[in-house]
């Protein structure tokens, strides 16, 4: 029976032909298999990107539908704005219309209420 030599323990005796042909077939099997991995990886990463493309084209046409809105909405409220604008004056108008004519009634009904006793005064004790 042979026996080892004594090699240093990070040392190891020489690989035959044979062994070195099959662990570099096991490598580049394992590469192989990495490759077929990274493979499928690249894939989903591929759809995934589209997907995302597609996302993002879709948001960029609805930002520029709403920057084309965004105009007319402006010009809608400043329209608005200048209608109650416009109401504010008109109800103060009616609000100040409606004091004098108050007024106005107030002192019409007085001065009715004095020519009635002016002419009853005159007519009952003349």
């Amino acid at each position: 029976m042979a026996t080892a030599p004594n090699l240093p323990p990070h040392r190891r005796e020489p690989l035959s032909d044979g062994e070195v042909l099959l662990q570099i077939s096991y490598g580049l099997a394992e590469i192989r298999q990495n490759l077929g991995e990274i493979s499928n990886a690249v894939k989903v990463l591929e759809d995934a990107r589209k997907i995302y493309d597609e996302r993002i084209l879709q948001l960029i046409k609805t930002m520029a539908g709403t920057e084309s809105a965004l105009p007319s909405l402006k010009d809608t409220i400043d329209r608005h704005s200048n209608d109650l604008n416009g109401l504010g004056r008109v109800a103060h108008s009616a609000k100040i219309f409606g004091n004098i004519a108050l007024a106005l009634i107030g002192s019409g009904v007085i001065l009715m209420i004095a020519i009635v006793t002016f002419l009853y005064h005159y007519l009952v004790f003349k």
